[in-house]
C-alpha cells in the first residue's frame, strides 16, 4: 500500500473516524436515544469515510507545508 494513503485511512478513517463514531455512540446511549437497529454500521464507515477525507486534507496541508521551507 502506498505510504500516502496507509497514512489517510489509518491517521484520518481510524484515527478521527472510529473515535467520533464511538463517541456519538456514547453520547446518544446516554441521551436515551439509541441508534435505530442497522444503522450502526452505516453511521461507522460514514465516520470512516470522512475521517479519511479529513486526513486527506490533512496529509496536503502538511505536505504543501513541507515542501514551502
Amino acid at each position: 500500500m502506498n505510504n500516502k494513503l496507509k497514512w489517510i485511512f489509518l491517521y484520518g478513517g481510524l484515527g478521527w473516524g472510529v473515535p467520533f463514531a464511538f463517541i456519538m455512540y456514547i453520547i446518544r446511549e446516554i441521551e436515551g436515544k439509541p441508534i435505530a437497529f442497522g444503522s450502526l454500521p452505516v453511521f461507522l464507515i460514514i465516520c470512516i469515510l470522512a475521517g479519511m477525507f479529513f486526513g486527506a486534507m490533512i496529509f496536503k496541508f502538511t505536505s504543501n507545508k513541507k515542501s514551502a521551507n
